[in-house]
């Protein structure tokens, strides 16, 4: 139910802001509105939260959730002091992000309790973005604000403020991480006491009781530290296992018994520190106090560290940096600028203790050291260590084994290393080369430096320090007053659009607090103007035509080191700028009339003006107006050629310009005028020219010429570009029409139509041959000579005349031919004959004649075939009858065994065959007969003479 609230509750701001939803609901952080929502969390320790406004005192269910005892931790711890029972232990898994609110007045008084805070323990957690203010917090074991203990998880910007006490492992945010647990960008400024309830306490810190194997980065805390025993720091008791801290630091002061420093009580197992510093008191009962760091061991590294607080302590090893430092530790390019006290022995400036093939390169210390004995500017006591490149230059006291550098030294190696003799006021070390003051503050003092990528030094005015330093607590010499840099103040002017270079005194209002003469060192470059300087002044010239803001910065110089930069703000202010009027140039037709030039298309204006085209000069050859903020040109008409006119624009605020615009008038091309034609030819006249160009015409005089021509319906047509061929089709007469187009030569063309009119001329008739057969002996055979023939002009024709032929006589009786042989003639004869269309034409043809004898000489052959199927026999007879007559065309019948008619045509030789119908055969004689009844040739029936019938039979 609580889970299904938060959701739609999330979804609802969703929808209300405008913010995108995500696709699954599992995805959506349950969100935390009341101190009961929180309390719940315990009841899904494995889901992601989101704190959705701040929880104080006032919230709802405060009083319910903190009673008495306190707020009851989420999840569980149940185990030692380094690690989790995970039978018995319950951590939160999720996320939870504070989303930068608040959680005030948090109490969880449960003194004898282990994992206390918010959280009991988490594991694979991330939580983030969580403030605490005002908390009191107690527990006996793993004990911090947020959570008492931490595994393997992410905090990152988190922050407390408050008190927090415990026995073991207490910090103000965290009571222990590890291992491999990431705290990021997180800070405390809360009290944190390491109380002794049953015996004394373990392990204390401003941020974090203890890291294993972690990482912190860019963490801070000021509250102060208190702790009753060993390791208290004021960022982390102690670090194990290769935990890192980079960029971390601490400003509160610190209180302990032994192991008691300013960022971390102890470290061990080859930790890393680097990028870090402190700046509180330090003060310890007991050994192993230093302002970072009370002990370093096991090949744990520090570097680019420094304390600027004093140190005090109660016992062996007390340093200004680091109490002790041994077996195989390294402490490079970090110093100490604290004095550090000591009732007890091995007490240094910068170490107390180096011992086991430690060592400490390119460092130094500037306080005064005072201690039982083992008393060094540097370092108290070197029992097989190594010091390279480093120097000190407070003063060192004690009771004995005193040095400007070096207290006291065993089996170790000094090199390089330096200490300031007229501070010290001390001319022994156990090491290293005494210098005087005025040797320290030169860099040739120092020949094995690397004054290039690591030191740096003010000569004649300071001791060496590192670049990385800046301008940070730069170690001064003493009797030199430090430098102060000058102060350079923001400036603002106001100067004109296009105003060209202002002068501009920018020192009027900058100082320095020594009174030293300060002077322009160098500028930067404004977005839209150029800046030009001296060591007085500085010139700024706006870019041509902007207005408006524009900015750069400049350095100055106290000529002593000291330099500061600031900010001058530049006003252009705008200055109206003339409009820019540009030539223009058009092109228009010869007899144009108000052709339109946008002159003001090409025109702008820098302030962006509005412009209006204020007036026009007139054309030498046109007339010039203006017409919808356009100028309108109209050409003299008939001129071609060049014309010009001038006009002027104005910006509506006093300014103009002027331009000039030309005109190209171009001759425009007439084209030619085609006129239609007509014309008369005769039919069948052959080609025919037609000069169709006479009435054409061309307004510009231009020569015109034929360029094409379309085809007649009925005749053909050609050209060449000054006439035109027309030949009508064969024999056609009528209407027929063709067009043409012409052409100028300059684009310019037309077309027209001719009209042709083919004239009748009359056709002579076709007289066609004819044949015809006679018989022998007959009289006026009529022949229609003319229904073969014809007339292309429909004429009616007349047979008009005939010519005799060789063996009989022909007449023309009812416009036919009539024909008579000879008496007993038979054989080929023809004649000739005239028809005439009655229009003066005649065509001749020739009859060709056959005259045929009719007698038929007859000659039968008879002859039988059989054809058996199973049992049956059929028979069929053949009759062959020769005629003597090729062509002719026999009938006949069969009769007796069958009944039927037959019809054959003879071959050349005269003779034909003709055969009966099948019959079957029974029994006795079958009788065919076959009797010829007719022979005809040509329609003509012969005489039938000799065997006309003959008879077979056929038996089995």
């Amino acid at each position: 139910m609580i889970m299904k609230k938060c959701i739609s509750l999330i979804l609802t701001a969703c929808l209300l802001f405008g913010l995108s939803i995500p696709v699954h609901a599992a995805e959506i952080p349950t969100a935390i509105f009341t101190w009961e929502d929180l309390y719940n969390v315990r009841s899904n320790m494995n889901a992601d939260y989101i704190l959705m406004n701040d929880l104080n005192e006032s919230s709802a269910g405060y009083t319910t959730y903190v009673t008495a005892s306190g707020w009851q931790p989420i999840g569980e711890f149940v185990g030692t002091q380094w690690d989790p029972d995970p039978q018995q232990s319950m951590p939160f898994t999720g996320t939870f992000d504070g989303n930068n609110h608040t959680i005030s007045g948090l109490i969880s008084n449960r003194p004898t309790d282990d994992g206390v805070g918010l959280f009991a323990y988490i594991r694979s957690s991330t939580v983030s973005n969580l403030n605490f203010s005002n908390v009191n917090i107690s527990g006996h074991r793993h004990v911090g604000a947020l959570a008492g203990f931490v595994y393997s998880s992410t905090v990152r910007n988190c922050h407390v403020s408050g008190y927090v006490k415990s026995e073991y492992n207490v910090g103000g945010l965290l009571g222990t991480v590890r291992p491999t647990c990431n705290v990021i960008d997180c800070s405390s400024s809360a009290v944190v006491v390491g109380q002794m309830v049953i015996r004394s306490s373990l392990r204390c810190g401003g941020l974090i009781g203890a890291a294993y194997s972690s990482y912190i980065s860019g963490c801070h805390a000021s509250g102060r530290v208190t702790g009753n025993f060993f390791d208290t720091g004021g960022l982390i008791g102690s670090i194990y296992d290769g935990t890192r801290i980079d960029d971390c630091y601490t400003t509160g002061d610190v209180f302990g018994t032994g192991a008691v420093a300013g960022l971390v009580g102890s470290t061990n197992q080859a930790s890393v520190i680097s990028n870090c510093y402190t700046t509180g008191t330090v003060t310890g009962s007991s050994q192993e106090v230093g302002g970072l760091i009370g002990n370093i061991n096991y090949g744990t590294s520090v570097s680019n560290c420094y304390s600027t607080g004093n140190v005090s302590g109660a016992g062996e090893w007390v340093g200004g940096l680091i109490g002790i430092v041994c077996n195989s530790s390294t402490v490079r390019s970090s110093y100490a600028l604290g004095n550090v006290t000591n009732t007890s022995s091995l007490t240094g400036g910068l170490v107390g203790h180096l011992s086991t093939n430690a060592a400490i390169y390119n460092s130094y210390a500037r306080g005064n050291v005072s201690g039982s004995g083992g008393v060094g500017g540097l370092v108290g006591l070197m029992d097989n260590g190594t010091v390279t490149g480093c120097y000190s230059t407070g003063t060192s006291s004690g009771g004995y084994a005193v040095g400007g550098l070096i207290g006291a030294s065993n089996s170790s190696t000094v090199t390089d290393s330096y200490w300031d003799m007229t501070t010290s006021g001390l001319t022994r070390s156990s090491g290293g080369n005494g210098l005087t003051t005025t040797q320290m503050v030169q860099a040739s003092s120092f020949p094995g430096w690397n004054f290039t990528d690591l030191w740096q030094i003010k000569t004649g005015a300071s001791y060496p320090y590192f670049l990385w330093q800046g301008n940070i607590n730069i170690p001064y010499a003493p009797g030199i007053t430090p430098n102060t840099s000058p102060n350079a103040a923001n400036d603002s002017y106001s100067v004109s659009e296009d105003s060209g270079s202002n002068s501009l005194n920018v020192l009027s209002n900058d100082a320095d607090p020594d009174g030293d003469t300060i002077s322009i060192t160098g500028v930067t470059q404004g977005a839209n103007g150029t800046v030009g300087f001296n060591a007085s002044s500085i010139s700024y010239t706006p870019k041509a035509n902007f207005y408006g803001a524009d900015s750069f910065s400049y350095t100055i110089s106290d000529g002593k080191g000291g330099t500061d930069s600031t900010t001058v703000s530049i006003t252009v202010t705008n200055v109206n700028d003339a409009p820019i009027a540009n030539a223009d140039s058009a092109t228009v037709a010869q007899n144009s009339t108000n052709n339109s030039i946008d002159v003001l298309a090409n025109d702008s204006d820098l302030d962006g003006d509005s412009m209006t085209l204020q007036s026009v000069t007139q054309a030498a050859h046109g007339t010039v107006s203006i017409a919808a903020n356009k100028a309108s040109y109209t050409p003299v008409s008939g001129f071609s050629g060049l014309d010009s006119f001038e006009y002027t624009i104005s910006d509506g605020k006093g300014g103009s310009a002027t331009a000039t615009v030309s005109i190209a008038v171009t001759s425009v091309n007439g084209a030619p005028n085609a006129v239609n034609d007509s014309y008369s030819v005769s039919e069948d006249s052959g080609s025919n020219s037609l000069n169709v160009l006479s009435n054409d015409t061309d307004p510009d005089g231009d020569t015109i010429s034929i360029i094409g021509v379309t085809q007649g319906a009925n005749g053909t047509v050609g050209f060449n570009v000054s006439s035109i061929s027309y030949t009508p089709k064969a024999n056609f007469y009528g209407a027929d029409s063709f067009s043409y187009t012409i052409s100028d030569g300059k684009g310019g063309t037309d077309s027209a139509t001719v009209s042709v009119t083919v004239t009748n001329v009359n056709d002579a008739p076709i007289a066609n041959s004819d044949s015809a057969t006679v018989a022998q002996n007959s009289s006026g055979n009529i022949i229609d000579v003319l229904a073969n023939d014809s007339d292309l002009d429909g004429d009616s024709l007349i047979l008009e005349s005939v010519v005799k032929p060789t063996h009989g006589t022909v007449s023309i009786a009812a416009n036919k031919a009539s024909y008579t042989p000879e008496a007993g003639f038979s054989g080929e004869d023809s004649f000739e004959y005239t028809v005439s269309d009655g229009n003066g034409s005649t065509a001749t043809a020739k009859v060709d004649l056959i005259v045929i004898d009719q007698t038929a000489q007859l000659q039968i052959t008879m002859s039988t075939s059989t054809r058996s199927v199973g049992k049956n026999i059929f028979v069929k007879a053949t009759a062959t009858v020769t005629t003597g007559i090729p062509n002719a065309s026999v009938k006949g019948v069969w009769s007796d065994a069958t009944s039927d008619s037959d019809t054959g045509t003879t071959d050349t030789t005269g003779s034909v065959t003709l055969v009966s119908n099948e019959i079957k055969y029974k029994r006795g004689t079958l009788t065919f007969t076959f009797k010829v009844n007719s022979v005809t040739v040509g329609g003509i029936d012969y005489i039938l003479e000799g065997e006309r019938q003959d008879t077979i039979t056929y038996i089995k």
